[in-house]
């Protein structure tokens, strides 16, 4: 009897635990994002990336709800379309030549500035997505 007690407890909780997971995961994602674009601005002024500051500007973040596409930047580059999940997050710079300043080229040694963001961040957004499901009260 206890056992059919505790799955009808459990089976009645599942909205619950699947909206708190769903805003503790949209939550993390927003705030992870920019946090990951805003390391790899500090971490493209730190490898001495800049010239005419239009990379360091042409970050954004994108959703599947927002397009955060900078419209002053020269030189854009690729526009890729946006994320179809909405645990999807896109950290993107938009000038065209900065894939090949992060990645380098057979002249220059690449300078991964938002690899290294992320590598950096990612403990952050592990403990955050925990802390968010515990405001949830999961």
């Amino acid at each position: 009897m206890s056992s059919q007690f505790d799955v009808r407890i459990i089976r009645d909780q599942m909205p619950k635990v699947r909206d708190g997971i769903r805003s503790a995961g949209l939550k993390t994602l927003r705030d992870g994002g920019d946090r990951i674009l805003r390391q790899s601005k500090r971490n493209i002024v730190g490898y001495n990336a800049i010239d005419t500051g239009n990379m360091l500007n042409s970050g954004y973040i994108r959703t599947k709800d927002y397009d955060g596409w900078p419209s002053t930047v020269m030189f854009p580059g690729l526009r890729l379309p946006p994320p179809k999940n909405e645990f999807e997050i896109q950290v993107n710079f938009a000038a065209s030549y900065s894939v090949w300043v992060h990645e380098g080229t057979a002249f220059i040694q690449g300078r991964p500035f938002l690899q290294d963001a992320v590598d950096e961040i990612a403990p952050f957004i592990r403990q955050r997505f925990q802390q968010n499901l515990r405001s949830e009260g999961l």
